[in-house]
């Protein structure tokens, strides 16, 4: 459908991810939110384990209080964010949902705020395709532990393809992962269904 966004052999508009985004944040430093800060049941945050196959997986004992969130307004998330992990696994990348608005970006992470004429699952499915987890290992700094910063964010550069075919896009997606929780029992079983769905998605046709 988009060929390689990343080599963009389809020609679409070359575009940098600063350019399609509002917002890009790296998430708060240690001497802003501290272990000693976390409680159970307050406000989520989102730390790198927390994202699990391109969703959300909280763990309610990870959460800060309404005075500490309060504090931080930089890192709130909002429907529609791209959330990433910004060390260690590259390209572990989550989709914000209205289930999870109003929640916290975690140290480990940083997050994308797109412009309102983009569709986010677009962009989520760049920033965690193969290409992108390669161009991401690559540039990622640090000899310990590989970190991504703002900048190798705002220069990721890929094919933009017009928003019509984006949600069309969109739309696959609901309907396969729709198929995926009717259908399967396991998410060893669900995930074999989501491969095959997507490539005769997006087989050209004959």
């Amino acid at each position: 459908m988009f060929g390689e966004p990343f080599k963009n052999t389809k020609c679409f508009p070359y575009v940098k991810l600063n350019d399609c985004s509002v917002k890009i944040q790296i998430g708060p430093f240690g001497l802003q939110l501290h272990k000693s800060d976390y409680l159970i049941d307050g406000i989520p945050l989102i730390n790198p384990m927390h994202i699990v196959d391109r969703k959300i997986k909280p763990d309610f004992e990870f959460s800060i209080s309404n005075e500490k969130y309060e504090s931080l307004p930089n890192y709130h998330l909002k429907t529609g964010d791209i959330i990433m992990g910004r060390r260690g696994e590259m390209g572990r990348c989550g989709l914000i949902t209205e289930e999870e608005n109003g929640w916290f970006c975690g140290t480990g992470n940083l997050f994308i705020r797109p412009r309102k004429d983009l569709n986010p699952v677009y962009i989520l499915y760049v920033l965690s395709g193969e290409n992108a987890v390669k161009y991401l290992e690559n540039e990622a700094i640090g000899i310990t532990m590989k970190n991504l910063n703002k900048k190798i964010i705002q220069n990721i550069k890929f094919g933009l393809p017009p928003i019509e075919l984006q949600n069309d896009f969109a739309g696959i997606i609901k309907h396969i992962e729709t198929q995926k929780q009717l259908a399967c029992q396991s998410l060893q079983k669900s995930e074999e269904l989501f491969q095959s769905l997507l490539q005769r998605a997006f087989r050209p046709a004959n």
